[in-house]
């Protein structure tokens, strides 16, 4: 006989099986989050039906069905700055960041993270175009339009779609106007390139952006000399 202490849990606990739970290490390892996520999960109450086995193991135990009937939980990520800015590593590593921090609140378990340097918005992407041509890649996910290509952006994704795949970009409206005049700036660049223009760099084309008023001017902190004491 069960004594009257026996709580909820513990009755729980004796008829655990594979089929119906999962383990809070193997939930978060399935969704390609830390531990520590997972059990942020759990404490705010995020994983409904979920409970902590107190017969013994002290394991917390998540049914299994946030595994079986998670919509397209496993994601590409990838991520990209442009080569000419500065501090670019340190940039690319802030992206990747923030497109982990959106999957592991979306709960998608990600599975692989592509990153590259785009030279312009009509330079090549190897990377790129590899993993569109991929596919068995049915999710990816980035940053925003200008990560893939911003004027084709919506025909890729119709194309994807129609081939039971998925684009998601997590910045949906692009209101900052410098990424308008960036993408501008990167245009006239490349065609200047075209044709033939080898001597013209791609600051000098941002230079003449910011004499028409149409490209910021960089902040650029000019160290005072101190005077020297007689």
């Amino acid at each position: 006989m069960e004594t009257d202490s026996t709580t909820k849990e513990e009755k729980r606990s004796k008829s655990f099986n594979k089929d119906r739970y999962c383990t809070l290490n193997q939930y978060a390892a399935y969704f390609g989050v830390t531990t520590r996520t997972a059990y942020n999960h759990f404490y705010n109450g995020r994983l409904k039906g979920a409970f902590k086995d107190i017969g013994g193991t002290n394991r917390i135990l998540v049914p299994i069905e946030y595994i079986k009937t998670s919509p397209n939980p496993n994601v590409t990520i990838y991520a990209t700055v442009p080569y000419n800015i500065e501090n670019k590593r340190q940039e690319l590593e802030k992206e990747v960041l923030k497109l982990k921090k959106y999957c592991s609140a979306k709960c998608y378990r990600v599975q692989d993270i592509i990153t590259e340097y785009s030279y312009g918005i009509f330079e090549e992407r190897p990377k790129l175009m590899t993993l569109l041509k991929n596919r068995y890649v049915k999710h990816i996910v980035a940053t925003n339009k200008s990560s893939i290509n911003r004027f084709s952006f919506d025909f890729i994704s119709a194309i994807m779609e129609a081939d039971g795949r998925e684009l998601e970009i997590i910045t949906s409206k692009e209101t900052d106007n410098s990424i308008f005049k960036k993408d501008l700036t990167d245009t006239i660049y490349v065609v200047c390139k075209k044709l033939g223009t080898k001597e013209i760099s791609y600051e000098d084309v941002r230079r003449s952006m910011v004499a028409l008023g149409i490209a910021e001017r960089k902040n650029v902190k000019v160290k005072k000399k101190k005077k020297k004491q007689k």
